[in-house]
């Protein structure tokens, strides 16, 4: 490209075609993660909508199942999008069926006013 314009516009339309689905997902997990330590300040424990537990279902079963350790490297590592990785024929399926064997109990430890009476 010669000219400084078109450059701009093609770099412009590849990276909304190839980039912007990555800044998207990274976006919608930091805020989920922000709400989520918000809800924890205030005394509520969150709770994850159907998709978020999906997702919580995805990164758990790495360690059960091949298929999502394969899938789940594909996302984290910007091989595939993950709209497409869910778009798989029966994947949301077997997430669903593998959430029924994930305890998702929060891990232990103290929680919040126990935390703050340790360190007061």
């Amino acid at each position: 490209h010669a000219d400084p314009t078109e450059l701009a516009l093609a770099f412009h339309e590849r990276s909304e075609s190839e980039v912007t689905t990555w800044h998207e997902d990274t976006v919608a997990v930091d805020r989920r993660r922000v709400r989520e330590m918000r809800q924890y300040r205030n005394g509520v424990v969150p709770e994850p909508t159907h998709d978020e537990r999906i997702a919580d279902t995805m990164q758990a079963a790495m360690g059960m199942d091949p298929l999502v350790t394969r899938a789940t490297l594909e996302v984290l590592s910007c091989l595939t999008p993950k709209e497409r990785v869910m778009a798989r024929p029966g994947f949301v399926d077997r997430l669903e069926t593998l959430m029924g064997e994930i305890d998702f109990a929060p891990l232990p430890g103290p929680d919040r006013d126990e935390l703050l009476e340790l360190v007061s």
